[in-house]
């Protein structure tokens, strides 16, 4: 910052005041280019983000729709494997069936086949899916937390920038103002120099014609001439 001094302003001063500002003119100019960058990067993490939040959403959308397609095949399993046994058993009723050790048996080799059977198989099938999806969810969810954190780490920078510009922008305003003074002493200078000199010269000349005046008035007075007879 330039600091003004009581006596009229030199050339070197202003020439200074004028370089400083005109290097943090630059230097605003270089803020403004960063805070442009900043706010793609932003805009571009913003997106980025997005498109993870969406995959997130369908990724766990398919999550759940597994494991009801899961549910509803357990079901049908279990409805199977009733009627199976049922079907399989005596006309005594299903209480002697549960309490007989043959129909036990029995209830064993109903259930080992259905567990062999189609709809155990897409259960697991579906299982594996599921493994797979809830996979892919925990790496969406991983790229989901350094996203959100490359915004943040934008807009930190971004905020920053900005306060930055300002700051710049008052320094600016500042150091302009005193160019203006320093302009303003110069001037000011110069006209009390030009009037110095016209008095000089004024009080030359009165000083001149006063010393003329002087000589003139000292001079004896010339005496008229008599013509003898």
């Amino acid at each position: 910052m330039v600091s003004l001094s009581a006596h009229p302003a030199g050339a070197d001063q202003l020439s200074d005041a004028q370089a400083q500002a005109a290097s943090i003119q630059s230097q605003i100019q270089a803020t403004g280019q960063r805070i442009n960058t900043l706010s793609q990067q932003y805009d571009e993490a913003t997106y980025h983000l997005q498109q993870i939040n969406t995959q997130i959403g369908q990724t766990q959308a398919q999550i759940t729709k597994a494991q009801d397609q899961v549910n509803r095949d357990q079901a049908q399993l279990r409805i199977q494997a009733v009627n199976s046994y049922v079907h399989a058993g005596t006309t005594s009723g299903v209480t002697d069936m549960f309490s007989s050790d043959q129909n036990t048996a029995g209830i064993r080799s109903v259930y080992s086949n259905i567990a062999a059977g189609n709809v155990n198989t897409t259960i697991d099938n579906l299982h594996t899916a599921q493994t797979q999806l809830q996979t892919q969810q925990d790496s969406l969810k991983t790229q989901q937390g350094q996203a959100a954190a490359d915004q943040a780490s934008v807009q930190t920078a971004s905020d920053q920038a900005t306060q930055l510009a300002a700051q710049q922008k008052n320094t600016l305003s500042q150091v302009n103002s005193q160019v203006a003074a320093l302009i303003q002493q110069q001037q000011q200078a110069a006209a009390a120099a030009a009037a110095a000199a016209f008095n000089q010269k004024q009080a030359a000349a009165q000083q001149a014609a006063a010393a003329q005046q002087a000589v003139a008035a000292a001079k004896p007075a010339a005496q008229p001439q008599t013509v003898s007879q």
